[in-house]
């Protein structure tokens, strides 16, 4: 021997596990052939499908893993199941596990399998028999109509947030972002949901591309994006031809701060509860040549309406007026985190007054915000996520570009072939730099339409919002009466249909890429439940958002969950710095 230390590795998986593999991947590939034919492979059941193929492997290795681990794979799939029949989740030691039935009056609607596909009756609905039926009443009784597990209890579904720190109210000089944004990447959130009937709608016209993806590309599909395009319009009272709609908000904001000519001595002001992506396109912007100055203003809840109005006001007061220089600002219609709805009109109007752009990221708005007049308050450009509160299939946003200003938007992102510099192109030119920019899945654009049409279906969109809003103040008491916390907004004024609520979770322990893991694994993987948690001001929150399918008992079970959860982070925690 000469001293270095020899490693033996064993075989993971024996010859005969590796046969079993086999057999089950072939399983595997025969049902999405079988659910391709009966052109039911749709989101719900490729979902369904590879968090089947995701647990295989641990299914056969059982032997080779700890007991603690095998005390968590409870629930794997047994090898011999009969295929499309419905599986039980296996019960473990915590009660909390132990969830009855959610919906014992939905056996019609039971799932075939432990991730929840559901029926024919609902996948293949028909919009115009569904439509001509009564509208269904609001809470669980309206999950059937959507692709979600029965089981899951979602309370996070129409925002999308990643964590990052407050930092200090001070310029950003050039050369310096890197100081600024070194929180480790902690992502969190949620994208929306779509009922089966916008499903349908989407498989429908997909179908009818393939048919023929030339003349559907070609010929066919502008009169659906000019459609949805005219429906936004009226909801935020814009004219058509200033908006156009791009993949999420994320893109729509890139579209309006990459078209600014930036000079030196320019400033972009943010917040520091800015969307982390909206957060880094600022920096990256000051990274880069010629290295726009960046001031932060921060924003720590608990506050008021006026003290944000006063704040803003004066930090862009506190800002020098360079002749020739322009200053932008970035604005929030309703933050992510914490999901507080802020009075962005007032802002923008501030920002008018001093001769500053107002870009307002309004990514939860449209769906949730109501009586958006957008001709009225007159931001400089404002854009809005269709995939998250308004029930449209992700993803598709809408930016809107008032006449005033198109002419500072010089190119879609990417640049479109119908790119022509500005003193050449027509209207036309302009509109068509959306309408292909290269080849993407187009139907979630194209049918927005049909979302809006479920939404008039159930109620339109002040009952939804009636709802939804209620249901957020009075299930955001009752989870602080669970938890003994508080609600950070205790007078609802900023308040929509998100409340936050302080977490049974010591403040001592900072936000970190493992917390934030712990929680989601404990959350989404041993419990089927989540609201979005996060770090603000000293302490630990988590946001739920409320939705027409949700009813007060789904916040006091994860109110439950929760603080078995924060129970066993922190001990976790506390056992690793010990």
């Amino acid at each position: 021997m000469d001293g270095r230390t020899h490693h033996r590795f064993e075989p993971v998986i024996s010859e005969f596990d590796c046969n079993v593999l086999i057999v089950l991947l072939f399983d595997y590939l025969w049902e999405v052939s079988y659910l391709r034919q009966r052109r039911a492979l749709n989101s719900a059941s490729v979902f369904d499908l590879s968090l089947r193929a995701y647990h295989i492997i641990p299914s056969l290795t059982h032997s080779h893993l700890p007991k603690a681990h095998l005390n968590n794979h409870q629930h794997r799939i047994p090898h011999n199941y009969p295929r499309g029949s419905q599986i039980p989740l296996s019960q473990s030691q915590s009660p909390l596990r132990q969830k009855p039935a959610r919906h014992p009056d939905r056996s019609a609607f039971a799932p075939r399998s432990i991730y929840g596909i559901q029926p024919d009756t609902m996948e293949n609905v028909d919009p115009a028999d569904l439509y001509r039926q009564g509208p269904p009443t609001f809470g669980h009784e309206l999950l059937k109509y959507f692709a979600l597990d029965p089981e899951y209890i979602n309370l996070n579904h129409g925002t999308h947030s990643p964590l990052h720190p407050s930092l200090p109210n001070q310029p950003c000089k050039r050369g310096d972002s890197h100081k600024r944004h070194t929180a480790p990447m902690v992502l969190t959130g949620s994208f929306g949901s779509s009922p089966y009937v916008v499903h349908k709608v989407a498989n429908d016209l997909n179908l009818k591309l393939e048919s023929n993806p030339d003349r559907f590309l070609r010929l066919e599909y502008l009169h659906y994006l000019t459609d949805v395009r005219e429906k936004l319009a009226k909801m935020v009272n814009a004219k058509r031809d200033e908006i156009v709609l791009v993949p999420n908000a994320s893109v729509g904001i890139n579209t309006v701060l990459r078209n600014f000519e930036w000079e030196e001595g320019d400033v972009i002001v943010y917040f520091n509860t800015s969307y982390k992506s909206i957060y880094q396109t600022a920096h990256n912007l000051a990274d880069i040549h010629p290295h726009p100055t960046l001031s932060e203003l921060t924003l720590l809840f608990p506050t008021t309406p006026s003290s944000i109005i006063s704040s803003f006001r004066a930090h862009i007061q506190s800002l020098p007026k360079k002749q020739g220089k322009k200053r932008v600002a970035i604005i929030d219609s309703i933050i992510s985190n914490p999901g507080a709805y802020i009075p962005w009109q007032e802002l923008v109007k501030i920002c008018r007054e001093e001769g500053v752009w107002s870009v307002v990221d309004a990514a939860h708005s449209i769906g949730q915000e109501q009586d958006i007049d957008l001709s009225e308050v007159m931001p400089d450009f404002w854009t809005s996520n269709c995939h998250k509160w308004l029930h449209a299939k992700r993803a598709v946003a809408m930016l809107y570009i008032p006449e005033r200003n198109r002419d500072i938007i010089k190119t879609s992102h990417p640049t479109s072939h119908a790119y022509k510099p500005v003193e050449q192109r027509t209207l036309q030119d302009f509109l068509a730099q959306w309408e292909w920019n290269g080849t993407m899945d187009w139907i979630p654009f194209l049918i927005v339409g049909a979302a809006l049409d479920f939404r008039k279906w159930i109620g339109g969109e002040a009952k939804i919002y009636e709802y939804c809003h209620s249901l957020a103040l009075e299930g955001g008491r009752r989870m602080a009466e669970v938890f003994g916390t508080r609600v950070m907004d205790p007078n609802g004024e900023f308040t929509l249909n998100m409340v936050n609520v302080e977490l049974p979770f010591p403040g001592s322990i900072p936000e970190s890429a493992k917390v934030d893991m712990l929680f989601k694994k404990k959350m989404l993987l041993e419990r089927n439940a989540y609201s979005a948690h996060f770090y603000h001001n000293g302490k630990w929150w988590t946001r739920c958002s409320a939705q027409v399918y949700n009813e007060i008992s789904d916040f006091e079970k994860i109110a439950r969950i929760w603080i078995e959860v924060c129970d066993e982070v922190r001990r976790e925690v506390e056992k690793d710095n010990n």
